[in-house]
């Protein structure tokens, strides 16, 4: 009888978790659905403004506010993608998961960001072995994972500097690695560098916008298709960040 007794309490909780979750999943899709409008709206006027400055004679310190105005409200707006994404990766089932090529992958995304480093005049090198096997997972998840580490490559290495993409096969797993020569983690950094919104404040990266998520969606997608997470980092040197996965059986 006390078997049962726990047996059936472990369910309840089970079923008050699931309903949390999805109460949890609800309250994210309507929040960004109703913030999203609204700030959509402040962001054309901003943009307005923007455009208008000369015509509209602000003063140095009025067009200051105008550009902060037009930085908070992007943040926002990504803040909001972002969370929605972690809701979206939380709630696919595996069951619309398919086999594909990591490494095709991987070249897409490299290619996607190769713009944003020629605009730093950045050397963005990747080195892509045609024999890796196929992962099973889901193509949309992963493509982010990647490019949030790609682009995290891209945003914190100072123009002209060198961004190396490597993906293998080793020890029967899938090897994805992006090193950089950018600013790096200290030490006391490092080991919250996967929590939720949290940002590792490096001296010369305060010019650098982001939410502090995602690293974190990273580590989530990973995880979900049975993998690791794992970073160097060196102050002053740079960065190299990377996962393991299993290939599809």
């Amino acid at each position: 009888a006390a078997q049962a007794a726990v047996a059936l309490r472990q369910a309840q909780l089970y079923s008050e978790v699931l309903e949390l979750e999805k109460l949890k999943s609800e309250m994210i899709r309507m929040a960004s659905h109703d913030l999203r409008n609204p700030l959509n709206n402040i962001m054309g006027y901003v943009e307005l403004m923007a455009m208008s400055i000369d015509a509209i004679g602000m003063t140095p310190d009025q067009e200051q506010y105008v550009d902060n105005l037009r930085r908070s409200s992007q943040a926002m707006r990504q803040l909001l993608e972002d969370l929605l994404t972690l809701e979206r990766i939380e709630s696919e089932r595996q069951s619309e998961w398919q086999l594909f090529d990591l490494s095709g992958l991987v070249l897409e995304v490299v290619e996607a960001q190769q713009s944003s480093a020629d605009l730093k005049r950045q050397t963005l090198i990747f080195t892509r072995l045609l024999d890796t096997p196929p992962v099973r997972g889901s193509v949309t998840q992963l493509r982010q994972a990647i490019a949030n580490l790609v682009g995290n490559a891209v945003k914190y290495t100072p123009e002209e500097g060198r961004i190396e993409v490597t993906c293998e096969f080793n020890n029967n797993q899938l090897k994805f690695a992006v090193r950089d020569n950018g600013y790096g983690i200290s030490p006391e950094r490092q080991v919250r560098i996967f929590e939720r919104f949290y940002r590792a404040r490096e001296p010369g990266t305060d010019h650098i916008g982001g939410t502090g998520l995602g690293l974190s969606l990273v580590k989530t997608v990973i995880e979900r298709h049975g993998g690791q997470v794992w970073f160097n980092s060196e102050t002053g040197i740079g960065s190299v960040f990377g996962f393991w996965l299993p290939p599809a059986e």
